[in-house]
Parts: C-alpha cells; structure tokens; sequence
C-alpha cells in the first residue's frame, strides 16, 4: 500500500500537475482527469485556491478523484480554504467592518459593489490581493464568462 499526500497547491495548477507527474500513486490523462494507482490512498492536506489561476480546474479534478475513490482519497480543508466560507454572507451585507473583527479598518468599495467589496476583503482581510484576477484568466481559459460578477 501506498499514501500520496500534497498540501497548499493554492491554484498553482503546475505546480500540480508536476506533484502528479512524480507521484507513485496518481496519474492524469491527457485531459487532466486523476486516476488513483491500484493499493493507494490519497490525502489532499487543504489549501487548494488562492495563489494561481488554477482554482477552479484544480477543485474540480480533487472533487472528481474523490467520487471516483471515496473510501481511498481524503480532502482536508486548510485554513485558505475554510476563511472562504465567510464570503457569501460579507458580499451579501452592508456592514461598515468586517462583523468578526471590529479591529480591521472599514471597507473601502467605492461604489459598493459585490465585484469591489470581493477584491477589497481579498486584499485586506485574506492575504491574497491576486486572486480576483487570477479567478478572471482560469474563467476566460475554460471559456466561461469572466465579468466582475462572474467572477464574484
């Protein structure tokens, strides 16, 4: 039996696919589809988004793998991963800080859009000033649209 383990890929979808290319337990085809080598466990350690414009191809392909193997790959959520889930509730509400940390300056989205309030809480609250436009190129790469709004 073998174990494979990666962890803070953070959308560096490289980076990746080199992980795979020396890995004793995956491989990939030509379209980018994992495969999980016979008497072998995967554990993906967290911290897949963030960093490269590979998030959603990345994302996708780990879910995929994991369906395919469910009792033989392990997705753990990072701490990049898991402060996402805030998101939905900050883009959707008005407050004047952000309500977890009275401490951290007010926003700054002129005008207030989802689209400026994203790129302002990725910059000053996440620690990843790049990912609106790294999430804008992976979206035009997979020919979806890739407007402020789709990218929000």
């Amino acid at each position: 039996m073998k174990i494979g383990y990666v962890t803070d890929v953070e959308g560096n979808l490289e980076y990746f696919r080199r992980y795979v290319a020396t890995s004793q337990v995956l491989t990939e085809n030509a379209a980018g589809e994992l495969s999980l080598c016979d008497d072998s466990y995967f554990v993906y350690g967290g911290d897949v988004i963030d960093k490269g414009p590979g998030d959603v191809r990345l994302c996708r392909r780990l879910a995929a793998l994991k369906r395919n193997n469910p009792g033989r790959v392990f997705l753990l959520v990072g701490n990049r991963d898991l402060n996402k889930l805030r998101l939905p509730s900050e883009l959707d509400s008005r407050p004047r800080v952000p309500h977890w940390d009275p401490t951290v300056k007010p926003y700054d989205c002129t005008p207030d859009t989802r689209a400026n309030r994203l790129r302002w809480l990725l910059m000053h609250t996440l620690g990843c000033p790049d990912t609106f436009e790294f999430r804008r190129t992976e979206l035009r790469e997979l020919g979806l649209g890739h407007a402020d709004d789709d990218v929000v």
